[in-house]
């Protein structure tokens, strides 16, 4: 029992106790991360972390129960996860915990479990706020592998009447009309009235799912000799927002040369695979386990580029920011058709290409003797939409945050529906456009056999070692430089640099800065809580060095300067290491 002094807080008490007691920070921290103190490790603002399986399902004995059977799995992550069971697709109400027990008479003779386990901050949680700060979406969910259970006990028969069934004879053709079948046995005699014609039973639905989800995002406007566009920075970013919700990994770039173009388009095409494989268990009661190799997963690619292009020779062009005014080579852009064969290398489930580009090339004339045409590999996979049609043009509308194409497509992207129906939604209202109608005619060209939407569920396997390194190094891409502390020591005070995405995109960074007082000997700062700071966007290219200047507040004189050398992030990084 502890002692509660009335003077200071529960809080402060434990902390001095802790500290009687010897223990460091760390300890506290240990402490405080363990499942039964959720509520104060979201107030600390502890990361959120994705659900990650750590033992997959396995059968354990019962110590005490000879006639139970438990199956046993074990995943992390913060909030802690959740658990739910499912036995040959179905739901087991009430087996919510990482343990599931079964009685053995109650086994079927052969059935498969699974288990999905997730977690999740919801929106309405007072500590939301700041979870959700940026459109970060703070829910995972992880489906751990199959375990199929064989029943060796023996099975009860049960008897009872039939009234009525069908047999079929395959040796019939003719016209079932009008004929008569009879039955005899040794104690009936029976005569139908008519022959009828079984109809065949529909097949199941596939539930279409993915084991990954990857986008690239590209925003050009602000170019060198050409003229500047003025929505593609939005169109990019409510993009990459709704894509986020859907659970991909998306690397939103803007204003990108026809170096870094190549050069991100190689590092994006490293995130796809062919599906990720990975190992289910199969056991029998008497826990016999065999391992068998899985199917391939299905992943989801997705780019989409808006800024200048053109087309020729059946061929789309996209124009990087630093392309001179007058094109004299089709090697000076980057061809959509080029993407498409990099991705179809890769053989995603769904291969989506979105061009929010002009497709004239009356302003384009390029030599014919440097045009390379680009053939992928076809597997009833892709799904190319355009703004508009071949020789017009795409606009946006001065006043309004979107593109015209961008304008009608984010009202459909949440839809679980087939990518190329909700291009056709995007067509039909862009009919009822008075502004747009007549002059922006969006297309859609497919070869899908199955009906795969951006929405289909995320459902993958954390232990696959293809999946983590795919993450890891989409982490990598999206690391900013650690917050940096510069002294002055003749001021007493010290400026505090810290770094932040600038909405969606990876390489749009805002710096923030403040200046603060250098703590007194008690521990003590002089300065306010509420600390002014000063922020500036900055769109890194190579190692960036950051001037700091230390005014006077009354005239602004400069009193001391330091210069600080940042660390390299997405695009400068890229070019480093290719």
């Amino acid at each position: 029992m502890i002692l509660m002094n009335n003077s200071s807080s529960p809080a402060e008490q434990l902390l001095q106790l802790l500290g009687k007691q010897g223990k460091c920070v760390a300890d506290f921290l240990n402490y405080c991360h363990n499942a039964g103190m959720r509520e104060p490790q979201l107030v600390l603002h502890r990361k959120f972390e994705q659900v990650k399986i750590i033992k997959q399902p396995q059968v354990v004995e019962h110590e005490t129960e000879p006639d139970t059977m438990l199956i046993a799995c074990l995943a992390s992550g913060f909030p802690y996860p959740t658990y739910q069971w499912y036995c040959n697709s179905t739901l087991l109400n009430g087996e919510v915990a990482n343990v599931l027990s079964l009685r053995l008479e109650r086994v079927s003779q052969e059935a498969v479990y699974y288990c999905i386990a997730s977690n999740e901050i919801t929106e309405d949680e007072v500590w939301s706020s700041f979870y959700y700060r940026n459109g970060k979406h703070c829910c995972s969910a992880v489906k751990t592998d199959q375990i199929r259970i064989r029943s060796s006990l023996p099975q009860r028969s049960t008897c009872e009447v039939i009234t009525s069934f069908s047999l079929k004879d395959e040796n019939f053709t003719g016209d079932p009309n009008g004929v008569k079948l009879k039955l005899a046995g040794d104690s009936f005699l029976t005569e139908t009235n008519e022959c009828v014609e079984k109809e065949e039973e529909e097949e199941e639905e596939e539930e279409l799912i993915a084991v990954d989800k990857v986008a690239l995002i590209i925003s050009n406007s602000q170019y060198l000799h050409l003229g500047k566009l003025l929505t593609p920075t939005y169109d990019a970013n409510v993009l990459a927002e709704n894509l986020i919700q859907l659970g991909f990994k998306t690397v939103t770039l803007s204003d990108l040369t026809l170096e870094e173009m190549r050069g991100m388009l190689t590092e994006y095409c490293s995130l796809l695979s062919n599906g990720v494989y990975g190992y289910y268990c199969r056991a029998v009661i008497s826990l016999t386990v065999e391992l068998i190799e899985r199917s391939i997963g299905p992943s989801l690619a997705a780019l989409y580029f808006v800024g200048h292009g053109f087309e020729a020779n059946g061929q789309s062009y996209l124009i990087p920011i630093d392309a001179a005014e007058k094109i004299e080579s089709f090697n000076e852009c980057l061809c959509a058709e080029e993407v498409l064969s990099m991705m179809q290398e890769k053989s995603p489930a769904m291969s989506v290409i979105l061009l929010d580009i002009c497709r004239r090339s009356d302003n384009f004339e390029v030599p014919v003797s440097d045009f390379v045409t680009y053939k992928s590999r076809v597997n009833r996979n892709t799904v190319v939409g355009y703004a508009t049609s071949f020789g017009e043009g795409a606009y946006e509308v001065v006043g309004e945050l979107n593109g015209v194409f961008m304008k009608y497509l984010k009202k459909y992207l949440q839809l679980r529906k087939p990518v190329a129906e909700i291009l056709t939604l995007v067509m039909r209202d862009l009919e009822n456009d008075a502004q747009a109608k007549t002059v922006q005619f969006p297309e859609v060209r497919t070869n899908m056999s199955k009906l795969r939407s951006l929405a289909d569920p995320l459902i993958f396997d954390s232990h696959t070692a293809t999946y983590d390194l795919h993450t890891y190094r989409w982490q990598q891409l999206h690391q900013l430089p650690e917050p940096m502390k510069i002294i002055f020591p003749l001021f007493h005070v010290f400026a505090l640099i810290w770094f932040d995405f600038h909405g969606y995109f990876s390489n749009m960074v805002i710096v923030y800065t403040s200046v603060l007082s250098m703590p007194t000997e008690n521990g003590e700062r002089t300065t306010n809580a509420e600390t002014e700071y000063v922020a500036m966007l900055m769109l890194p290219d190579g190692t960036m060095e950051l001037q700091l200047q230390l005014r006077e507040l009354k005239d602004g004189k400069v009193i001391s300067v330091a210069t600080v050398t940042l660390s390299d992030v997405l695009v400068s990084k890229l070019n480093d290491t290719a």
